[in-house]
């Protein structure tokens, strides 16, 4: 019996990461559409996972808009070739991110799975709600990001690095990289309270 992790990629991958880290996992699941694989969410957040070897993990590509085409694919990872999801495995489906057609297609994908539990982690709270099977309780997350992680997700590398002292070409990158990170912030915070 595995624990599988399944996450639906968006622009904004820490939910999924907070998830992830909570949970633990034997293996990771994640959907993922032509855009957010142009944006390398997949690749940033296996590095703000802290993860360098993809086993047992996949990266399923899927139309962000084909309910159908969706539901196929997952069907594809139980099929005698791929044997990614066994019967006795216990499933937890993360709905944060995604699509909601991704959303719908998943949740009712796994729905009736044997040893599932679906949730959603809230934008700006320190929980996950679970939705599956039905039980109106939230979770507390106790896991945290740095702030290299946090960076990391959003695709910045960190580079540690003393400046030669009067070099106006370093400091003129860090102000702008400062710049970047607050106006990311800034778009976090239209949504809802970043907690990192």
């Amino acid at each position: 019996m595995a624990r599988i992790i399944v996450s639906l990629l968006s622009e904004h991958p820490i939910p999924n990461i907070l998830f992830i880290k909570e949970m633990g996992f034997d293996k990771l699941l994640f959907l993922t559409t032509k855009e957010m694989k142009l944006k390398n969410v997949f690749e940033n957040t296996l590095s703000a996972l802290g993860i360098n070897e993809a086993k047992n993990i996949i990266q399923l590509l899927v139309p962000n808009d084909d309910f159908q085409e969706i539901y196929l694919k997952l069907g594809s990872l139980l099929n005698s070739e791929r044997n990614f999801i066994f019967p006795n495995d216990e499933i937890f489906v993360n709905l944060t991110g995604g699509t909601k057609i991704m959303s719908l297609a998943v949740y009712g994908f796994f729905r009736d799975y044997r040893k599932v539990k679906i949730v959603y982690l809230p934008i700006g709270k320190n929980l996950y709600k679970q939705i599956i099977p039905l039980e109106s309780r939230d979770y507390p997350l106790k896991s945290r990001l740095g702030l290299k992680e946090y960076l990391t997700a959003y695709g910045y590398e960190i580079i540690e690095a003393n400046a030669p002292e009067g070099d106006e070409n370093f400091i003129s990158k860090r102000k702008q990289m400062v710049y970047e990170f607050a106006k990311l912030y800034k778009d976090e915070e239209k949504i809802g309270r970043a907690h990192v």
